[in-house]
């Protein structure tokens, strides 16, 4: 081959792969994870090394609660080279797949250097959020704890509940009940945090109790919050 064709052809070579990287951005942007990565692996297949492929399929297949396929891609991503916001990013999907996965303190670890990172607003934002949520362990030592089949249950003092067991109970038959529906597996317990102090969880968490984080399977409910309407949260984002 000349060297004009060459040319030639490593700069449509250049022009196509960034055209692609381009259709997986919009892609994710849309929440389409599942095509992210099926186009996003095989461009990988090509330059295994793209700093922006390894970074997108990886936050994709976290979203898709793969997240021991995700977590070497998202690592990639962490070098020095790649930008802050990428870092930033990259962190706190592993800090995700970390906790997902059964370690807690290297998730404490991963969404601590995206904070200090403070590369973007959201980034920032986003893994505060999570270590707030997953460092609930320690300001909860003290609560009473009650186990189900799939949730575990943290009691605030002073809840004046008559019947605890009766309690947990409506709401591990609640999510039965709503996963008839949803067929949906857990990867890990629900923690099913019950406040019945709410300006104390709003301070601690920074929002107003009544949510559900599905990405962590963590709920956060008032006392008398409805029974099932979190535990659908969760189950959505996991069908």
């Amino acid at each position: 081959m000349s060297t004009i064709k060459t040319i030639i052809f490593l700069l449509f070579t250049v022009i196509t792969y960034g055209q692609d990287v381009s259709e997986i951005e919009r892609l994710f942007q849309d929440g389409d994870f599942e095509k992210v990565v099926e186009k996003g692996s095989h461009l990988l297949e090509t330059n295994g090394n793209n700093l922006t492929t390894c970074h997108l399929v990886g936050r994709a297949l976290t979203e898709l609660k793969k997240f021991n396929e995700a977590k070497p891609l998202l690592e990639k991503t962490t070098v020095k080279i790649a930008p802050d916001w990428m870092k930033s990013w990259s962190f706190g999907y592993l800090g995700i797949c970390n906790y997902a996965t059964g370690n807690l303190k290297e998730s404490k670890i991963n969404f601590k250097k995206a904070i200090k990172l403070n590369a973007t607003k959201n980034a920032t934002k986003f893994s505060e959020k999570r270590l707030k949520l997953i460092q609930l362990d320690e300001y909860t030592k003290n609560w009473e704890v009650v186990e189900t089949e799939n949730i575990t249950f943290h009691i605030q003092p002073n809840h004046q509940l008559k019947d605890i067991n009766n309690y947990c109970s409506a709401r591990e038959d609640a999510f039965k009940k709503n996963n008839t529906f949803f067929n949906a597996s857990l990867y890990k317990k629900i923690d099913y945090y019950v406040w019945s102090d709410y300006e104390e969880g709003k301070k601690v968490l920074g929002e107003e109790i009544g949510f559900a984080n599905p990405d962590l399977c963590i709920i956060n409910s008032k006392v008398n919050q409805t029974k099932g309407h979190e535990i659908t949260h969760i189950l959505c984002d996991l069908e």
